[in-house]
């Protein structure tokens, strides 16, 4: 009997917009082997702006161009035409443990799924989040 266990990401990022207010966009999916470097990597990612699933925002980290939709890099203070964040706050991510297992050459699959929120979210956003994923 064989066992392997895998970790797979959806959700939802809530930031600041650019000239004011705030809201959110659906998350990069992110894979992993264990629950701990899935969200080592989702709260990396939110830190870095790569969280917000490659819709040309940047990654604030390395300044890279994530998508080539044309925004600027805003390491070089240049704004991304209103269609991003100017920061993001945190995220709502539902994160679903993949199990399976073979047995006699048969492959078994359980699926199980939490919810996680990271970041520095008040109530109300983490409310506005919940109320958006479901």
């Amino acid at each position: 009997m064989k066992t392997t266990i895998k970790y797979k990401s959806t959700g939802l990022v809530y930031g600041k917009y650019w000239g004011g207010g705030e809201g959110s966009y659906p998350a990069e999916k992110l894979e992993a082997d264990t629950k701990e470097d899935l969200l080592k990597k989702a709260n990396e990612d939110l830190k870095s702006g790569a969280l917000d699933s490659g819709m040309g925002y940047e990654d604030l980290k390395s300044g890279a161009l994530d998508s080539g939709m044309g925004y600027e890099d805003l390491k070089s203070g240049a704004l991304d035409s209103g269609m991003g964040y100017e920061s993001l706050l945190g995220a709502l991510l539902a994160i679903t443990k993949i199990t399976t297992v073979v047995i006699n050459g048969k492959s078994y699959t359980n699926e199980e799924e939490e919810f996680e929120f990271i970041g520095s979210l008040s109530l109300n956003q983490a409310d506005f989040l919940e109320n958006q994923l479901y």
